[in-house]
């Protein structure tokens, strides 16, 4: 996605790699100008960076052992279970505090020590964005279930230094016409059409608007 935005703008990319933890700091310490690193839109995000897009809507979802597929149906099922909380990540509290159900988050570092616990069964689930829970799921040797719980929208957005009206209209357009030429939908089938993600529906999200 970024990498077609980008052309579409004339830009070249230098690319940062960071944690979720360090998605606000790269942009407010002046390291990076955008980050494309599956950034959802809050309102305490807001107050501190803004936002173009978003250029996907996303639902967060449950990943479990295959074993506990029929006793992890949706989020209420998480009552009492060990969750994977991803330092710098809102979703496990999203689950306990929004939605009321008393899980138990133990923080890691990242993803892969996720999918490490849930092997060893030191964790019961791993809940996020199902975009990102397709990508662990599809690498090789990685033997989990997708619950489908769908719950909870996640707008899916690009961070940009607050007040960066310009660069942010400009990404809007550019995301207009990636929806409109199909190629978000080309990108999308490419990357999680064998997901189990549900891509019947594509249209341009609504935007946060640039101020």
């Amino acid at each position: 996605m970024a990498e077609d935005l980008l052309s579409r703008l004339g830009k070249r990319i230098r690319w940062l790699e960071i944690k979720a933890g360090d998605q606000l700091t790269v942009l407010t310490d002046g390291r990076a100008d955008l980050v494309f690193a599956h950034m959802s839109v809050t309102p305490e995000r807001k107050k501190v960076i803004d936002f173009a897009g978003p250029y996907h809507l996303d639902f967060q979802d449950i990943a479990v052992r295959p074993a506990d597929k029929n006793t992890v149906r949706d989020v209420r099922d998480l009552e009492n279970r060990k969750i994977c909380l991803v330092r710098g990540t809102n979703i496990a509290q999203r689950i306990i505090e929004e939605r009321g159900v008393k899980a138990i988050a133990v923080e890691v570092p990242d993803y892969d020590t996720c999918l490490e616990m849930i092997e060893k069964g030191e964790i019961d689930a791993i809940s996020t964005n199902s975009q990102i829970l397709a990508g662990l799921l599809t690498r090789p040797g990685v033997d989990l279930h997708l619950v489908g719980a769908t719950f909870n929208e996640q707008r899916t957005s690009i961070g940009v230094r607050k007040g960066d009206v310009g660069g942010c209209e400009e990404l809007n357009r550019a995301i207009t016409r990636m929806y409109q030429d199909g190629t978000a939908h080309m990108l999308l089938d490419k990357w999680f059409g064998r997901s189990g993600i549900d891509l019947s529906v594509i249209a341009v999200p609504q935007f946060e608007g640039c101020s």
